[in-house]
């Protein structure tokens, strides 16, 4: 049985939903049967989805609290764009993309927060450590490569970031990609193996 604690954190966060959709509702006529069902389809995500981008965000460093804000806000995000969403792929798969670039604008805004401290500007060279030079160059032969295979295989290029970059696990990547975790996993080293093409002389002493 759930404790009262527990109880009482899925009622606020039902709550705070609940004035995301509110807020949501208030600026927009009346939905049509068809984004009727969008919306409902995603509320019903929240069940589902809530927990495992919390996990995600918490996976990328970010503190539990500002875990459970980007959640709230992602949710909010998707419910102000529904109208936006044209059906080309799972709302599932919608929403992980709405939690991503909501991530990517956090990391920015940290980023410009510490560079601002005190209104100094951030010494880069004393928060690197010595280094290998030849180790820098085959990194540096790497990303080039990825950059290529971004361009050539953007959405192979995605699914292996957010394998190894972001740590998806199999069942969040299949979420996304739409697909059951077997062929999730398929997928990911047919990407692994045609993006090895781009990167193979970087091994070459």
């Amino acid at each position: 049985m759930a404790d009262s604690t527990s109880l009482d954190a899925g009622r606020s966060s039902d709550l705070r939903l609940d004035r995301a959709a509110a807020s949501a509702d208030a600026a927009r006529p009346p939905l049509p049967a068809s984004a009727a069902a969008q919306r409902a389809a995603l509320e019903a995500l929240f069940g589902t989805h809530a927990t495992k981008l919390k996990a995600y965000y918490r996976r990328s460093g970010v503190g539990d609290a500002q875990a459970e804000d980007l959640t709230q806000e992602a949710f909010a995000r998707a419910l102000r764009a529904l109208g936006q969403f044209r059906g080309g792929s799972k709302l599932s798969t919608w929403l992980w993309t709405i939690a991503q670039n909501l991530l990517l604008e956090y990391r920015r805004k940290r980023t410009l927060e510490v560079a601002e401290h005190d209104g100094e500007p951030v010494d880069v060279d004393s928060l690197t450590l010595p280094h290998d030079p030849h180790l820098m160059d085959r990194n540096d032969c790497i990303r080039r490569g990825f950059a290529a295979f971004s361009k050539d295989h953007p959405e192979r290029a995605q699914v292996i970031f957010m394998a190894m970059v972001e740590e998806f696990t199999r069942e969040e990547l299949a979420d996304f990609l739409g697909r059951s975790t077997h062929a999730a996993t398929e997928y990911l080293s047919q990407c692994k193996a045609r993006f090895k093409g781009y990167i193979h002389h970087c091994h070459e002493d």
